[in-house]
């Protein structure tokens, strides 16, 4: 029978890679510096676009967009531009209030964090335009 059936003990390979990471990450400064770096240049880089961050005290960055936009910017961007990024809508966050979730880490550049930005105003002003003539649509079609 396999090792992890009828046990509660880790697997000895999770359990040494675990303890690498541990090593790993206690000698990993210079990472952790760049970490911090990326994470307070691209919060500062998005506030002074006008996107919403909060108070975030974490690397991870949530976006305030709402929930449509949340969902349509994280498809477009991973169609469009190529890059990832979560979006959590309603029941993980109040119905209204969807949010993406980026997370820089220590090997971007703020090149990479530049693009992210360009692109996810591009991407909010692609859903935009399709949401104006969604409703135009919808309007022209109640007055007929």
């Amino acid at each position: 029978a396999p090792t992890i059936l009828f046990t509660k003990a880790a697997p000895a390979c999770v359990v040494a890679a675990t303890m690498k990471s541990i090593e790993l990450v206690r000698k990993a400064h210079d990472r952790r510096k760049k970490l911090w770096d990326h994470a307070r240049y691209l919060q500062d880089l998005l506030r002074a676009r006008g996107y919403e961050v909060g108070d975030t005290q974490t690397p991870i960055t949530p976006i305030r967009l709402g929930d449509s936009c949340a969902l349509h910017c994280a498809d477009i961007l991973r169609r469009t531009y190529g890059v990832w990024v979560s979006a959590v809508l309603y029941p993980a966050v109040r119905r209204g209030n969807g949010i993406i979730r980026v997370i820089p880490t220590a090997l971007h550049q703020h090149s990479d964090i530049d693009f992210l930005v360009d692109s996810l105003d591009a991407a909010r002003t692609e859903f935009r335009a399709r949401d104006a003539s969604r409703a135009a649509s919808l309007a022209e079609a109640v007055e007929k």
